[in-house]
């Protein structure tokens, strides 16, 4: 049987400030064992955004949950998972006509999954994702953050155009959804370039489980949360949620010790520094080749 676990909370900024969590999550296990999860983070530039981010949530697992069946063809899946998408964006709309605030008040991501007997199926609006853990060993990105050159979020209302679905066709250990705060720390923009692009060695903290009772289920969450809690301000000050599915019965493979080490993040940061700053690097590489005893006598007039 498929386990889960979740934490939810606000950023240090967000606490300060009486913000409330504009993080959403809901997940639902089916009398067939097929587990709905999703994620929703509200714009921090919008009101209502908070509440906005469980009507979507809640509104699309629910819908996916009553619409999809085991055995569907990728292609009905993608028409229940974008027919969720429209159901959450209308109940959005109509909570804002509801309430006599302006729609955009309550804008928000959307990232869902469906986990089936190791088989994944993905929805995405915006910049929260979805990682997973095939049962090959390998950590697998699946989605991508939608943004703009300026950074801006293409949220749920941007639309179908926008929307992105697919499925991951081989077999899957473990799922983790997330908002945007944990996803840079776990698919880190220094990464981008690499082959590996996840970050493995934090990745799998959470999501190389094999937890079984509902006691070791709940303990985990509980640490899962404290983690979270505690990471240093200066790498996730937003709010924080991650909901993880595994299934016992379909462990990872263990593979070779270094694809599990931590970047190294020094010389990650260089590279990138040598991208954006070409001339600059390549004038400091040709002063590192000058004789040292040049600039022992050298004296500028």
């Amino acid at each position: 049987m498929i386990r889960y676990y979740s934490a939810n909370m606000a950023g240090p900024y967000h606490l300060e400030e009486g913000i409330p969590c504009q993080d959403s999550y809901f997940v639902w296990r089916d009398k067939a064992g097929v587990v709905y999860a999703g994620v929703a983070d509200g714009l921090g530039s919008e009101a209502h955004s908070d509440v906005g981010s469980r009507i979507a949530v809640q509104k699309s697992v629910f819908f996916c949950m009553d619409h999809y069946r085991r055995g569907m063809a990728f292609s009905e899946v993608k028409r229940v998972m974008n027919n969720a998408f429209v159901g959450a964006y209308k109940a959005v709309l109509e909570e804002a006509e509801k309430a006599g605030h302006p729609a955009n008040q309550y804008d928000t991501t959307l990232c869902l999954v469906i986990f089936d007997q190791g088989k994944v199926f993905y929805g995405q609006s915006g910049d929260s994702g979805a990682v997973a853990l095939m049962e090959d060993g390998h950590y697998r990105a699946l989605t991508t953050q939608q943004r703009d050159r300026d950074g801006y979020v293409f949220p749920l209302c941007s639309g179908p155009n926008k929307w992105v679905f697919g499925e991951v066709h081989e077999p899957v250990s473990s799922v983790m959804v997330m908002t945007d705060g944990v996803w840079e720390e776990i698919n880190p923009p220094l990464l981008r370039r690499e082959e590996v692009k996840v970050h493995v060695a934090l990745a799998r903290r959470f999501m190389d489980r094999e937890e079984e009772s509902l006691r070791s289920v709940k303990a985990l969450e509980k640490a899962a949360r404290s983690y979270l809690e505690n990471y240093p301000r200066r790498l996730i000050d937003d709010d924080k949620t991650i909901v993880v599915l595994f299934d016992p019965s379909r462990p990872a493979k263990r593979l070779a010790e270094d694809y599990y080490k931590g970047p190294d993040w020094a010389s990650l940061q260089e590279a990138a520094r040598a991208r954006l700053y070409p001339e600059r690097e390549r004038e400091k590489r040709e002063m590192s080749l000058v004789p040292l005893s040049y600039w022992d006598f050298y004296r500028p007039l």
